[in-house]
């Protein structure tokens, strides 16, 4: 190939390249101009659309504007009634709740209630089996003294001893002891020894287990003679012991 073409060819290359470059390096600016007059020809087109829509009698326009009215924005309305919904059942649920508790601490009162009840009937039960037991023994066996004295013969304590076995394990009870003489002698002299008997007892009684604190004593002398057409007889004097609930 002659020299002279070569050249010509070569020329022909490098403008075909430059050409390519220069639109490479232009082509923002050709978009961004063809976007330009795209966007004027729609505002163009917005211009004619509101001349033709102001042109229209007023009658017209009210119906567009009927056809098409304002939409409410509901947005904060479903808010405030999603919170209401909510504020709600938190609230029946929190009384659901409370009255669950209600109910289960009134079943749990009314059963220590009865579970109180129960257990007062059963010590009442329990007092009046044990006193009518002690009542049979000091019928049998009274509590007798030595002569002018209110020191205990072996025979009462004896008896002491199996009251003491009946009325130890009884709960919340509170012990009577009295004591009694016949009519004979001084009334003050009666009153002192029934006294000084009852305390006998109950001092056997407390160094026997039972709590001194539970037993109250008192001496009666001649008063409430059991025989009383017989007011000088040994059968009036005695010592009664009462067990009562405290």
């Amino acid at each position: 190939m002659k020299k002279s073409t070569k050249i010509l060819l070569y020329g022909s290359i490098i403008s075909t390249l430059y050409i390519i470059l220069c639109i490479f390096i232009q082509k923002d600016a050709f978009i961004s101009r063809a976007e330009n007059l795209i966007s004027e020809n729609r505002i163009e087109k917005s211009k004619i659309d509101n001349t033709q829509n102001s042109n229209l009698p007023s009658k017209e326009i009210e119906t567009i504007e009927e056809i098409n009215p304002p939409q409410k924005d509901n947005t904060n309305q479903d808010r405030k009634d999603n919170l209401i919904d909510t504020n709600i059942t938190i609230s029946t649920d929190i009384e659901d709740k409370n009255l669950e508790q209600n109910i289960t601490k009134s079943d749990t009162n009314s059963s220590n209630n009865i579970t109180t009840d129960i257990e007062q009937n059963n010590i009442e039960d329990d007092i009046e089996i044990a006193q009518n037991k002690i009542t049979e023994i000091l019928k049998k066996k009274k509590i007798n003294f030595y002569r002018n004295r209110a020191k205990l013969t072996p025979q009462s304590k004896r008896t002491l001893k199996e009251i003491i076995a009946i009325i130890k394990d009884i709960p919340n009870i509170k012990i009577d002891v009295r004591g009694y003489t016949d009519a004979s002698g001084k009334k003050s002299v009666n009153k002192w020894i029934s006294e000084a008997r009852a305390k006998s007892v109950k001092l056997y009684l407390g160094s026997h287990g039972i709590n001194p604190d539970i037993i109250d004593y008192k001496g009666l002398g001649e008063d409430n003679l059991l025989y009383k057409n017989k007011p000088y007889s040994h059968l009036n004097r005695r010592v009664e012991i009462e067990i009562k609930r405290r």
